[in-house]
């Protein structure tokens, strides 16, 4: 990519730099799983309030970024993904993810997550099932150097409410299976962000208690080093990935 100005990453233990919504690993270009706003027809307030194409990308997932470099990401079997979400409104709404909940780890306990903010602002929006009817629903608000957790049985939604693009990683279980039928079902998560910045209840979901809280105080990592980074430190204190229950002992 010579006279190309590339964006890197914070990231030490690999060369990881992006280029527009483009990533590259040491020079060479990844191909990514792309989300075309077609695919997100489901999920949205407003879809006939599109002006986009139907085969408009409206993000970008490389999966396992950079995670060739160093074995104990395979044998540990946490993988490390980059995502790229553009500055779009969906119709009346702030681009986002499809949202999907994680298949079971633990008898009870679905797969956790850890997510990073690289660059640009977001809202996460992480909703569990009570029964009968109730949701606990997490707003999250978060920037650029804050790392939330998305905790067993939990579903997940990202929201890019900055000013341009969202940049995002995430370490995960790579044995996890990401479902989204339930979301799908209810015509998307439990709430939906406007344009303007408002909130707005989505009226498939009977019962939410709905609690704010900023990334400063979600934060579930100390230090400023990258997910990346912190793994490859040490890899064993991201044990509970794979195993949930040892989040009891947090």
């Amino acid at each position: 990519m010579h006279g190309v100005d590339l964006k890197r990453l914070n990231v030490k233990g690999a060369r990881l730099e992006l280029l527009g919504t483009r990533l590259f690993v040491d020079g060479k270009e990844q191909k990514p799983d792309g989300r075309r706003l077609s695919g997100m027809r489901d999920v949205l307030l407003d879809w006939h309030g599109n002006r986009m194409r139907g085969d408009t990308e409206t993000y970008y997932m490389y999966r396992k970024a950079g995670t060739g470099k160093d074995r104990r990401f395979e044998d540990s079997g946490i993988r490390y993904d980059v995502t790229v979400i553009p500055k779009l409104d969906l119709g009346k709404e702030l681009n986002k993810t499809l949202g999907h909940y994680h298949s079971m780890a633990e008898k009870g306990l679905s797969y956790p997550e850890i997510y990073e903010v690289i660059e640009g602002e977001a809202l996460y929006i992480l909703q569990r099932d009570m029964g009968d009817g109730n949701y606990d629903v997490m707003i999250v608000s978060a920037k650029a150097g804050d790392n939330i957790l998305v905790p067993p049985n939990y579903g997940h939604i990202t929201v890019n409410t900055g000013k341009g693009m969202l940049v995002m990683a995430n370490l995960v279980s790579d044995s996890f299976v990401p479902d989204y039928r339930s979301i799908v079902a209810r015509r998307g998560g439990s709430l939906y962000v406007l344009k303007g910045g408002s909130i707005v209840l989505n009226r498939k979901y009977k019962k939410l208690n709905v609690r704010y809280v900023k990334g400063t105080e979600a934060r579930f990592l100390p230090g400023k080093a990258s997910l990346y980074d912190q793994f490859l430190d040490n890899p064993k204190k991201f044990r509970f990935l794979q195993k949930p229950h040892l989040l009891s002992g947090k």
